[in-house]
């Protein structure tokens, strides 16, 4: 929690109480790009907006400022910051419709951490004063901030349609096993769950920075003691010796805060990391594939014109022949008969004195077969001549 310039000096035993008025006022001078700004600006050409939202870790004067660093990455997007120290969800929740007036196409979220500091010393005067402002006098409590950071994230969504990242907290200290971060790790799940309740991201910051001092066995460094002069000496240091977070970080023992609660270069790393994974698809959108070209078909010739038909001449019917009458049957029994072959009739013989003339010869049982049928007409055929006997008897007696 950040105090006035009164508190810096007596904290810090500076010489004046001008010197610790001028650290409070630089702690909390505008953030850069703030939503003011943003909305006060004319032109027109704006990219998409990403709006991060949080308390002084996303503000950036007490704190590495991890936007600066996205706007570095992805200078593409047009980065808003909208981190206003000591914040609460409950604050935020009352300051939507500036974010909203930003019409923001994805919104980082990182607040909670001033929750744990009221919820760890709910008497304290930062606890007093914040119920003081809001009117709540329900003590700060996990369920609170889930119940106000849920509210947020449904009116952001509905409004506005981004898509958004919610962070989980960073540490306090470098002791994770410290009941400090017993409160942050209770947070966190109450974090996860409105996210998965919402459908939005979780951004794991927290596990990320646990596995960073894992991996130079530094968890179990020097513990979050809720002492306000460490933050006040970060500050002064800062603002008007002129070190750098992370040589405070290094005198102090530290590896990613310079005050055991902000963030050095390595934390806001982190941050910058966990939100540019979340807004690479938005950054870099998929690019659409091209369509196939449509082959344009080349042109048809036009056909040459057909000649007109000659006109067909039509012959003049052909007159159809009377059918012939059927040829009458061939009466066979009718037809006239072949008339018969009478051989002539053969030579007298000659009588030869005092010998008897020679009976005829009878014709033989071959000679008959062979007469001359009706329908053929065979040739004359000769009579055997006969030899009459040479002397003796006649074979027939007499």
């Amino acid at each position: 929690m950040l105090v006035g310039g009164a508190g810096v000096a007596a904290g810090l035993g500076l010489a004046s109480a001008g010197a610790a008025a001028y650290v409070a006022k630089m702690v909390q001078g505008r953030a850069t790009g703030d939503i003011d700004g943003f909305l006060d600006r004319k032109d027109s050409d704006i990219g998409d907006v990403v709006v991060c939202l949080g308390a002084s870790i996303v503000r950036g004067r007490a704190s590495v400022d991890f936007v600066e660093m996205l706007r570095a990455r992805l200078p593409q997007l047009e980065f808003v910051n909208g981190g206003v120290n000591s914040d609460t969800a409950d604050d935020i929740l009352q300051r939507l419709d500036s974010v909203i007036a930003c019409h923001p196409k994805a919104i980082v979220i990182l607040v909670g951490t001033s929750d744990a500091q009221a919820i760890l010393n709910p008497s304290g005067p930062a606890a007093k004063k914040k119920q003081k402002e809001t009117g709540n006098t329900e003590p700060p409590s996990v369920a609170n901030f889930q119940r106000n950071l849920l509210a947020c994230v449904s009116e952001l969504s509905e409004r506005t349609g981004a898509r958004i990242g919610l962070c989980s907290l960073p540490p306090l200290g470098q002791d994770i096993s410290a009941p400090a971060n017993d409160v942050i790790r209770a947070l966190n799940a109450a974090i996860r769950t409105v996210a998965e309740s919402t459908g939005e991201t979780y951004l794991p910051v927290y596990e990320q920075m646990v596995a960073y001092l894992e991996s130079a066995d530094a968890t179990h460094g020097k513990p979050f003691t809720g002492d306000w002069r460490v933050g006040a000496r970060s500050l002064s240091q800062h603002f008007i010796i002129g070190r750098s977070f992370d040589v405070i970080a290094e005198r102090e023992g530290l590896l990613l805060s310079p005050d055991y609660i902000h963030l050095n270069t390595a934390g806001a790393s982190i941050v910058a990391d966990e939100a540019q994974a979340f807004l690479a698809p938005l950054a870099n959108p998929a690019p659409v594939p091209a369509a196939e070209p449509v082959a344009v078909a080349e042109p048809v010739p036009a056909a040459e014109p057909v000649p007109a038909a000659e006109p067909v001449v039509v012959a003049e019917p052909v007159e159809v022949a009377q059918p012939v009458e059927a040829a009458e049957p061939l009466d066979v029994a009718a037809a006239d008969p072949v008339p018969d072959v009478t051989p002539e009739p053969a030579p007298e013989p000659v009588q030869t004195e005092g010998v008897p003339a020679p009976r005829p010869a009878q014709p033989s049982d071959e000679e008959k077969s062979t007469e001359a049928s009706p329908f053929e007409p065979v040739a004359s055929v000769e009579p055997e001549e006969h030899v009459a006997p040479k002397g003796g008897p006649s074979p027939y007696g007499g």
